[in-house]
C-alpha cells in the first residue's frame, strides 16, 4: 500500500473519532430518556440449527454482541429485526428451541436489576423457509416459523389488544400471520411491519400486503391524531429501494408495487418518525464504515431524498436518466444506473457550468478523471457544461450549450479536459463497487454548438440523458440501517463464517428529550482492514427535535368470577397504575374447585398461567374463573402401523399397534432387507413425521404411520447371522470353524458333525430341508442359502422296525401369533428356538398336528423330529 495513502486513512480515522468525542461532549452530560438496541440479521443456521436437537446453539456473533450490549449500555428495549434462521430446512422441535435460546439470550442483554426486558421480534424474509421441507422452496411450510408472538412477545412484552395487531391468511390457507402489530414501550410508539403471505410464499417476493401496510397507515392516524409530531419507530425488514448505500445490484429494496408506494406515501406524514430496516447486508456498501450517517436516508414530504438547501447551494433537484430509463445515482460504494428515481441537484456555478450532486453521502458529486477519462462520484466538484439536444438524425445529434436546465429535455453532459469535450455516457467500465465508473465519449464542440455521433446504434449506450425537474419537498422521516450479525461477500469477510464473522454492527438508539441519536456499533474488528478503514465508533446520526410520545396510566382491577370459588391477590393494588408495570395476579380455590382461566371482562381468555405475571399496557380488567374438580376419562385413539412391501423391509412398535390411550409413547422401528435403506415415516396424508429411524413419538389422534424405503445406492458389506441347529443328543454333536454368529457374506466355514454309537451322519441341510452336501467335515462360502445348516444322522441299523405312517413332509405356518405344525405323525417332537439356537420350548404332539404359542414377533428356528429323521423350518413369529 502506498505510504502516503496509509497516512492519509489513519488521519480520516483519527478526525472522524475526535469529531464524534466532540459532537458529544458539546451536548453536556444529559442522559437519554430510553435507549434501544436493534439486532438485525441474525442467521442462525446450517449445523447450528441441524441434527441433534441438543446440539443446537446461537450464531456466536449474536452471544457475543448481546455480552457487550450488557457491559457497554443499559437498555431499555432490545428489538430482534428478522432472518433468525436461514440456509437450512429443520423439524419444528428444532426450531421452536432456536427460539427459546433467542428468548434466554436477549434477556442477558439488560442489566440484571432491570425492572422490566422488553424484546420485539420482527420477522425477517428468511424465517419461514426453515419450515419447508426443502430451504429456499416456495409454496408451503410444515409450521409457522414466523410465530415470535405466542412465544417468547406475549408473555414477555405483553399480549396485543385486538386494535393492536392485523393478521393475514398465508396463500395456502393454513396459517394466520402476525402481519403487523403496534406496542407502547416506555411511552414510545413501535409500529411493526412483519414480512408476510408473500414472504411466506417466496423469500425474494420482497413486498408487504396492501392490507397490512393499511393497518399500519390507519395506525399510524390513530398514534398522532392529537399530536403528528410525536417520535415513533417503525420496525421493518426491507429498505426502501432508493435508501443510502444500498445493494443495488442485489435487488435488495421492496418491489415498486402498490403497497410499497402506499408505504412510504403514508411514512412522509410525519417528519419525526423513524423507520429502522435491516436485511441488506451484502457486499462492500452495507456495512457503516465511519459515519452512521452512511445509511442513513432523509426523506422529504414527496419521498424523495431530503436535500438541505444553504448558502452554498442553491440547486434544482432533479432526475437524470439514459435512454433506457435508468436514473443517474448512486449505488454499490460509487456511481451506478438505479432502476428507481434518484434525486440529483443541479447547480449553476460561473461561466454558464454547472455542479451536479447525485446523492448526500460523503461522495456526492459527478466527478471527472482526467487520467481515466471516466466519470465517478468524489467529495471534489467538477464543472460541467450541458449541450441541449435540439435535433437526432441517424446516429448524429446536434447539442447547443444552455445556462439553464428546462424540464424533461435532453442533454450531453460534458467536461472539458485541455481542448478535449468528454461527454458523460452510460456504459460501464466492467468493474464493481467503489471502482465502477461511468464511461465518456468525446464530442465535437464549436463555439456553443456541440456534435455527439453515436457509432453503434444498436446497443444501448448513449451520452444523452433526459433530465426533469422534482419539486423540493419539506423535511419529513428518515430510514436507518440496523446493522448485521452476518455481512458476506464483502472485500474484508468474503463469506462470513456459520459462527462468526469479522464485522458485527449494531444500531443503538438514544432519545434525549431534545435529540434522538442513532449510533451504529462495531463489535467486531475495526481498523484498517484490507486497505478499508472500519472506525471503533463511527460518527453518529443526530436527529434535532422536541421529543415528544404516548407516556399514559391505566387503570387496573382483579377480582374472583365467583368467591364460592376460589380467591385472588394481586401484586399491586387495583386503580390508576403506570404503564408496563409488571403485575403478578394469583387465583387460590377453594376445595372442590380448580382453577382453570384468567378472563376479561367480556370473558375472552388472557391465560391459563397461575400465577400470571402482565405489563400493563392498556386499561385492564382481569378475573379469576374456577371449575369443579373433576376426574378425567381416559381419551383412547387408533395407531395403524402398515406393513412395507415384504422385499423392502418390516416395521414394528412398541406398544403395538391398536386403540392406544392419548399421549402414549410409541417407538416404531424400520428394518430394511439387503440392498435397500430406510428412508423416512410418513402419515395417512403422505405428510413426512419423520427420518429419525427408530421414531418416537407422542400419540395425540389417530395416527397412520408408514414406513418408506428406498435401494441402497452406496451398498456396504451383506452380513449373515450363521446358526448351527444342533441334533439330538443321541444321535451325534455339529460344530463349526468360525462358530456360529454374525459374519460377512463369502465367509469360508467348515462344518463337522460327529455321530454317536450306533448311527452315521447322512448329508448337510439348510433351513428350507436342502440338501447342502454329504461330505464331512463340509467347507463353504457363506451367502443366504446356507445361513442356517444342520446335519442329519441315520441309524447303522438297516431296518429299524418301526412304520411311518407319515404322507409328506411337515408343514410349519404362523398365524394370529399361533404356531401351526401340520401333516406329522402323533409322537413327533417339536422344538422352537431363536436365531442363537437357544431353545424356547419343546412339545410333543399327540395328533397329526400341533398349535404352539409364539410369545413375540422375531424369526424363529423350529425342528420336528420324528424317530431318527429332523426338519428344520424358519419362520417369522
Amino acid at each position: 500500500m502506498n505510504k502516503l495513502y496509509l497516512i492519509l486513512l489513519v488521519a480520516t480515522f483519527l478526525f472522524v473519532t475526535n469529531l464524534f468525542a466532540e459532537s458529544t461532549d458539546n451536548k453536556g452530560n444529559d442522559q437519554p430518556i430510553f435507549t434501544v438496541a436493534i439486532l438485525s440479521d441474525l442467521h442462525n443456521q446450517q449445523d447450528l440449527i441441524s441434527g441433534s436437537i441438543e446440539n443446537v446453539r446461537l450464531r456466536g456473533t449474536v452471544i457475543n454482541t448481546i455480552e457487550r450490549i450488557k457491559k457497554e449500555e443499559n437498555i431499555d428495549l432490545l428489538v430482534m429485526n428478522g432472518d433468525y434462521t436461514s440456509d437450512v430446512s429443520i423439524p419444528k422441535s428444532n426450531w421452536e428451541r432456536v427460539r427459546e435460546l433467542m428468548h434466554e439470550a436477549s434477556l442477558e442483554a439488560f442489566q440484571d436489576d432491570a425492572k422490566n426486558k422488553p424484546v420485539l421480534y420482527i420477522n425477517g424474509n428468511h424465517d419461514y423457509e426453515v419450515g419447508k421441507d426443502v430451504w429456499q422452496g416456495e409454496g408451503s411450510a410444515n409450521y409457522n416459523a414466523g410465530d415470535f408472538y405466542t412465544f417468547p412477545m406475549k408473555t414477555n412484552v405483553g399480549e396485543l389488544d385486538e386494535k393492536d395487531c392485523f393478521y393475514e391468511k398465508t396463500l395456502d390457507g393454513k396459517y394466520d400471520l402476525l402481519a403487523a402489530f403496534h406496542y407502547v414501550i416506555n411511552g414510545f410508539d413501535f409500529v411493526c411491519l412483519n414480512t408476510g403471505k408473500f414472504l411466506y410464499q417466496s423469500a425474494i417476493n420482497y413486498q408487504y400486503s396492501i392490507e397490512s401496510v393499511t393497518w399500519c397507515k390507519n395506525k399510524l392516524e390513530e398514534i398522532c391524531k392529537d399530536d403528528p409530531d410525536k417520535t415513533i419507530f417503525f420496525m421493518a425488514h426491507f429498505p426502501f429501494a432508493d435508501s443510502k448505500s444500498i445493494h443495488v445490484h442485489g435487488n435488495k429494496g421492496l418491489n415498486p408495487v402498490e403497497s410499497t408506494v402506499l408505504l412510504k406515501s403514508t411514512l412522509t406524514k410525519y417528519r419525526n418518525l423513524i423507520y429502522i430496516y435491516g436485511h441488506d447486508h451484502g457486499g462492500d456498501n452495507a456495512y457503516i464504515r465511519t459515519e452512521t450517517a452512511q445509511r442513513v436516508t432523509q426523506y422529504d414530504s414527496n419521498g424523495n431524498w431530503y436535500v438541505e438547501t444553504d448558502q452554498n447551494e442553491s440547486g434544482t433537484l432533479f432526475c437524470i436518466k439514459d435512454l433506457c430509463n435508468k436514473y443517474l445515482g448512486y449505488g454499490d460504494s460509487n456511481i451506478n444506473l438505479l432502476e428507481n428515481e434518484n434525486i440529483c441537484t443541479v447547480s449553476s456555478v460561473n461561466n454558464g457550468m454547472f455542479n451536479i450532486k447525485i446523492n448526500d453521502g460523503i461522495t456526492p458529486h459527478l466527478y471527472f478523471s482526467t487520467g481515466s477519462k471516466m466519470f465517478s462520484v468524489n467529495r471534489e466538484a467538477k464543472d460541467l457544461f450541458l449541450y441541449e439536444i435540439v435535433s437526432t438524425d441517424g446516429g448524429e445529434s446536434k447539442a447547443t450549450q444552455v445556462s439553464s436546465v428546462e424540464d424533461g429535455k435532453q442533454y450531453l453532459i460534458v467536461f472539458k479536459d485541455n481542448e478535449e469535450y468528454h461527454a458523460l455516457t452510460n456504459e460501464k467500465n466492467g468493474k464493481s463497487g467503489a471502482d465502477r465508473r461511468l464511461k465518456s465519449v468525446v464530442v465535437s464542440v464549436s463555439g456553443t454548438d456541440a456534435t455527439y455521433f453515436d457509432s453503434n446504434l444498436g446497443d444501448d449506450y448513449s451520452a444523452i440523458w433526459t433530465i426533469a425537474g422534482k419539486e423540493r419537498g419539506t423535511k419529513s422521516f428518515c430510514s436507518s440501517f440496523a446493522g448485521s450479525m452476518r455481512y458476506y461477500g464483502s472485500t474484508i469477510d468474503e463469506y462470513a463464517s456459520i459462527r462468526n464473522s469479522r464485522l458485527i454492527q449494531t444500531l443503538i438508539v438514544y432519545v434525549y428529550k431534545d435529540r434522538v441519536v442513532l449510533q451504529m456499533k462495531n463489535y467486531g474488528e475495526t481498523g484498517l482492514l484490507n486497505g478499508i478503514t472500519i472506525a471503533e465508533t463511527p460518527a453518529p446520526f443526530i436527529s434535532e427535535r422536541l421529543v415528544s410520545n404516548t407516556g399514559v396510566d391505566y387503570k387496573f382491577a382483579v377480582a374472583s368470577e365467583n368467591e364460592q370459588e376460589g380467591t385472588v391477590k394481586s401484586s399491586h393494588e387495583t386503580g390508576s397504575q403506570k404503564e408496563n408495570t409488571k403485575i403478578t395476579v394469583t387465583a387460590k380455590a377453594l376445595d372442590g374447585f380448580v382453577f382453570e382461566k384468567w378472563i376479561n371482562e367480556k370473558g375472552d381468555l388472557l391465560s391459563t398461567e397461575n400465577p400470571y405475571a402482565f405489563s400493563l399496557t392498556r386499561d385492564t380488567a382481569i378475573y379469576a374463573r374456577f371449575k369443579k374438580v373433576e376426574i378425567p376419562q381416559p381419551v383412547h385413539y387408533d395407531f395403524i402401523l402398515i406393513p412395507p412391501t415384504e422385499i423392502v423391509g418390516s416395521v414394528s412398535s412398541k406398544p403395538d399397534p391398536g386403540r392406544l390411550e392419548e399421549r402414549t409413547t410409541i417407538t416404531v422401528t424400520a428394518t430394511p432387507k439387503s440392498g435397500f435403506v430406510f428412508d423416512k415415516w410418513v402419515n395417512g396424508n403422505n405428510i413426512t413425521l419423520s427420518t429419525q429411524n427408530p421414531y418416537r413419538f407422542s400419540l395425540t389422534g389417530d395416527m397412520i404411520v408408514y414406513a418408506e424405503f428406498k435401494e441402497n445406492q452406496n451398498p456396504g458389506p451383506v452380513y449373515y447371522d450363521f446358526v448351527i441347529i444342533p441334533p439330538t443328543g443321541t444321535v451325534g454333536t455339529v460344530s463349526s470353524y468360525p462358530g456360529p454368529g454374525h459374519w460377512a457374506e463369502r465367509t469360508r466355514i467348515t462344518v463337522t458333525a460327529t455321530p454317536q454309537e450306533g448311527f452315521v451322519f447322512e448329508k448337510w441341510t439348510n433351513g428350507l430341508n436342502e440338501t447342502l452336501s454329504t461330505q464331512n467335515p463340509y467347507s463353504f462360502i457363506l451367502d443366504e442359502t446356507n445361513a442356517l445348516i444342520y446335519a442329519n444322522f441315520k441309524s447303522a441299523e438297516i431296518d429299524t422296525g418301526v412304520e411311518d405312517i407319515r404322507t409328506g413332509s411337515p408343514t410349519v405356518s404362523v398365524r394370529d401369533h399361533m404356531l401351526h405344525v401340520d401333516n406329522i405323525c402323533a409322537g413327533s417332537k417339536i422344538v422352537v428356538m431363536d436365531m442363537a439356537g437357544r431353545i424356547l420350548s419343546t412339545n410333543e404332539s399327540k395328533d397329526d398336528y400341533i398349535r404352539m404359542p409364539l410369545s413375540e414377533k422375531q424369526i424363529y428356528i423350529v425342528k420336528v423330529t420324528y424317530l431318527k429323521t429332523d426338519w428344520i423350518f424358519k419362520v417369522i413369529g
